[in-house]
């Protein structure tokens, strides 16, 4: 497959030089995402954030980079730490199916912080009033079963709805 991938890239760079960054980026997600597979495996939060880099990266290409998206991280603070791989990617996925990210004046906000060795990660993004309501939020409790099953009461996952119809999600994680 990502063999297959390359030889695509290789024939799109000239055509098609965004289509072929495209393609590269998402065999980068694949790779990242299949080797994360092992749920006994911790990752670094730093590659955790590549990956997210490159799917915000591919959902720009494919609004013709109309999304308005801060990501705010320090990463020295992070170069040490490992959590449980494809949270905050989960996390950012669901900014892009559920939310309206195309607001200048609302940006949706992917915020990551270490205090005392407690791990924040917040995401903050209007609700896409015409997106399809149907929602059975498999990745969130996805999320919550997993964070139990590795971190039991050192990790907790909020979400809310709050002003200007924005969806918060509010993950701690105790590193102690």
């Amino acid at each position: 497959l990502f063999n297959t991938l390359s030889f695509i890239y290789s024939h799109a760079r000239k055509t098609a030089p965004e289509a072929a960054e495209a393609i590269m980026t998402l065999s980068e997600i694949m790779r990242y995402a299949i080797q994360a597979d092992d749920e006994s495996n911790f990752t670094s939060i730093m590659l955790e954030i590549e990956q997210v880099e490159n799917l915000i990266k591919l959902h720009q290409i494919k609004a013709e980079h109309k999304f308005v998206i801060l990501f705010k991280y320090n990463p020295k603070e992070l170069a040490d730490i490992q959590i449980i791989p494809l949270v905050l990617v989960t996390l950012v996925e669901n900014m892009f199916k559920h939310g309206d990210l195309v607001l200048e004046h609302l940006p949706a906000i992917i915020s990551i912080n270490l205090t005392q060795q407690v791990l924040i990660i917040e995401t903050q993004n209007l609700i896409n009033m015409n997106a399809n309501p149907t929602s059975h939020h498999i990745g969130l409790d996805n999320i919550k079963k997993r964070l139990q099953i590795v971190y039991g009461q050192k990790a907790f996952l909020k979400t809310s709805k709050g002003k200007n119809n924005y969806f918060n999600v509010m993950l701690s994680i105790d590193l102690n």
